[in-house]
């Protein structure tokens, strides 16, 4: 929740339209997909090259190809293709979590 709380303020703050992939209800706490709507995925990722984050599923990373698993549940291509997977371990900081908020704002 603190990293999705932190994301969805930096992305109010600048005024980039989102929406939160997945069920609000049953979710895993350390997991967050979000697609950006009015912001293109290609222009922001040169500049998060020291995140650790995928685009698609994990079974399809590296194909730069959209999410099937959004694509099934009625996601659009393209917005799908704008999406950001974010997952984290027991073991995350909140330190680091705050460095990965700080260059995900500063890549926008």
């Amino acid at each position: 929740e603190y990293f999705q709380q932190g994301i969805i303020k930096i992305l109010e703050s600048k005024n980039i339209k989102y929406q939160i992939n997945g069920s609000k209800k049953a979710k895993l706490s350390n997991n967050l997909n979000i697609s950006l709507l009015n912001k293109n995925r290609k222009d922001i990722e040169p500049k998060l090259r020291s995140l650790c984050y995928s685009t698609g599923s994990a079974c399809t990373s590296g194909q730069g190809s959209p999410s099937h698993v959004l694509l099934a549940i009625g996601m659009s291509e393209d917005v799908a293709m704008n999406s950001f997977r974010f997952s984290f371990g027991r073991p995350t900081t909140t330190e680091e979590l705050d460095r990965a908020l700080h260059i995900f704002s500063q890549a926008l």
